[in-house]
């Protein structure tokens, strides 16, 4: 059971990788709008994020860091909390990989950055998507 769906999700992700790859966020219309952008005209903390992972799907990274930084940067950090946590399942830990207050400092994080980006402020410009 454990190792079927572990390859359910990595077939999820690959399948999911490989249409980001050959279908451009900015030219397709497949992929959902931002319900909070189209009703507000700001920027939310996710939006760009889309467009940034196919620009370093293709190795852009100033691209990819100009349409959304916070989620390439946390990249390699949710990818080790995910190593982690598949270790700690595997190895029969139950609890965590991380306390609970770095979630809430990571997700407070997300929003700061997220209001920070809509401030009309010239220094802040290269963060809008």
């Amino acid at each position: 059971m454990k190792a079927l769906s572990i390859f359910l999700l990595v077939g999820i992700g690959v399948v999911a990788a490989t249409l980001l790859f050959f279908c451009d966020p900015a030219q397709n219309t497949i992929y959902p709008a931002c319900p909070f952008h189209r009703l507000t005209g700001w920027d939310c903390p996710g939006c760009g994020s889309t467009r940034a992972l196919h620009a370093l799907l293709h190795g852009h990274w100033r691209a990819a860091l100009h349409f959304n930084a916070f989620v390439i940067l946390s990249l390699p950090l949710l990818g080790g909390v995910g190593i982690l946590g598949f270790w700690r399942h595997r190895c029969g830990v139950s609890c965590l990989p991380f306390r609970p207050a770095w979630l809430w400092a990571y997700f407070s994080a997300y929003l700061l950055f997220g209001i920070l980006r809509d401030l009309p402020l010239p220094i802040l410009a290269g963060f809008a998507p």
